[in-house]
């Protein structure tokens, strides 16, 4: 198989309808992959899956609230219904909040975390019995480089802290499940990001075909 080769292979994207998992969604694509873009904005979906296909991909979609535990289950139902089977998870759908710490009320602080580190469990949960099945499958989470910088500020990146935590604490699936990983991204804003995106894109389809990204002079396979 060639390195850079998912064809035949089955990729969800969560907040796959734009920014960073668009590029991602665009990257696994390229890469000959078909992509499940799950999003809760329909109409985002639709244009996300309209360019993917106008790209030569086969691309679909499916609406997901990923804080909540049947809406996660269903869209990987969907995913297997429509696309036959699961081999790629991407965790990428995440909220923000862009206030100091003081000024948020426990309500938008409870939905960051639901959304952010949450969803992140239960989408994960709801993929392991398809990816199980096949005998193995790769689960990549999507963290922030907010959380490695002391920002007073940056609650949203301080919930990615748990995405860590919550690798750790999936170990015990082990093999034949999944390869499960954190990944940072520094972003300003998401047009600006998109200018250098493809390069992103490369390293990412890397490390869905087993090759840790870090090894750019030479790939070494996990």
């Amino acid at each position: 198989m060639d390195l850079f080769d998912l064809s035949d292979r089955v990729a969800l994207v969560t907040g796959g309808n734009g920014g960073i998992g668009f590029g991602m969604a665009e990257g696994l694509a390229a890469a000959g992959a078909a992509v499940m873009i799950a999003g809760r904005d329909e109409s985002k979906n639709e244009a996300a899956i309209r360019a993917l296909r106008q790209a030569g991909a086969k691309a679909e979609s499916v609406p997901v609230d990923v804080a909540d535990e049947m809406s996660c289950r269903n869209m990987v139902a969907a995913t297997v219904a429509t696309l036959g089977r699961l081999d790629i998870l991407v965790n990428n759908a995440g909220i923000g909040g862009g206030k100091r710490p003081e000024e948020f009320a426990l309500s938008e602080w409870n939905a960051i975390l639901a959304t952010n580190l949450t969803g992140v469990f239960l989408t994960a949960q709801a993929a392991y019995p398809e990816m199980k099945r096949l005998g193995g499958g790769k689960i990549i989470n999507i963290g922030s480089m907010r959380f490695l910088v002391g920002r007073l500020w940056l609650l949203t990146g301080q919930a990615r802290v748990g995405l860590s935590n919550l690798r750790n604490r999936s170990r015990p699936l082990g093999p034949p499940t999944t390869f499960k990983s954190t990944r940072c991204f520094q972003a300003g804003s998401t047009p600006i990001l998109r200018a250098g995106l493809a390069g992103a894109c490369r390293t990412f389809t890397r490390m869905c075909c087993g090759v840790r990204p870090q090894a750019v002079g030479g790939p070494r396979a996990t």
